[in-house]
């Protein structure tokens, strides 16, 4: 998956490349994850171009950039994080997962 953009999760604050569950939630309603911007700082394998991003995005309190199994343990508020084909699987299992069910 190295062609997809490294994100961060703004649940858990891990930078990775695994799907993500995005939805605007309007206004701020919730505060920036500062650990997780460190670490993206601190994360020495991203791009300046990926870092920017990434920090834009955390700092961004009008959407919600989660990873599915963060988002389902949070309270997905769409129902999205609890389908079959997305519980348990992380990564590139979750990826085809999502791809297959979309050609069905």
């Amino acid at each position: 998956m190295s062609d997809r953009p490294k994100r961060s999760c703004d649940e858990c604050g891990k930078i990775d490349d695994h799907p993500r569950h995005i939805f605007a939630v309007g206004e701020s309603t919730y505060a920036v994850n500062a650990d997780a911007v460190e670490a993206a700082y601190n994360d020495k394998s991203l791009s300046g171009a990926e870092l920017v991003a990434i920090v834009k995005d955390l700092e961004d309190t009008t959407s919600l950039t989660r990873h599915m199994d963060c988002c389902r343990q949070a309270g997905c508020p769409t129902g999205d994080c609890e389908r079959d084909a997305v519980v348990g699987l992380q990564g590139s299992k979750l990826l085809s997962s999502i791809q297959s069910e979309g050609t069905k």
